[in-house]
């Protein structure tokens, strides 16, 4: 009976599992908390209404080229001040436009202007939050 040694992996030193190990640790958690956090977002009724309204203005805006019936800046003085029917689902203004199609191309300039704006707070932050740190002090 022979004493045969495990054999020891040496592709991966032991300090690089380590790190490998945290790293999935860490994704681990991470997904853990998201997941737990939409649980929770989906036990609140308002929180979930407001989650499919969000949702279906993004899609909106995504396909709105595709699904708005008029131009949105074409003006048709003879169908002035409609209201909403078949053919113009919120009615028309007072040059005549389509409102539908005005509020869908106009969620598209909405998410641009808010998804611009966080990201460049995020990277202001970030600049402001590295310059404190480094300096020390308030």
């Amino acid at each position: 009976m022979s004493m045969a040694r495990p054999l020891r992996d040496t592709s991966c030193p032991d300090n690089e599992q380590s790190k490998l190990r945290q790293i999935v640790d860490d994704v681990g958690s991470s997904l853990r908390t998201f997941l737990d956090t939409l649980r929770r977002l989906c036990a609140s009724r308002a929180a979930l209404i407001s989650m499919v309204i969000l949702l279906f203005w993004l899609l909106m805006s995504i396909i709105g080229p595709l699904v708005t019936p008029y131009n949105p800046t074409r003006q048709n003085i003879v169908d002035r001040f409609k209201g909403p029917s078949l053919q113009h689902l919120c009615g028309t203004d007072r040059f005549g436009r389509d409102v539908f199609s005005r509020i869908v191309m106009g969620s598209r300039t909405v998410f641009l202007l808010s998804a611009s704006s966080t990201l460049a707070s995020l990277v202001i932050g970030t600049f402001v939050g590295l310059a404190s740190g480094y300096a020390g002090g308030a």
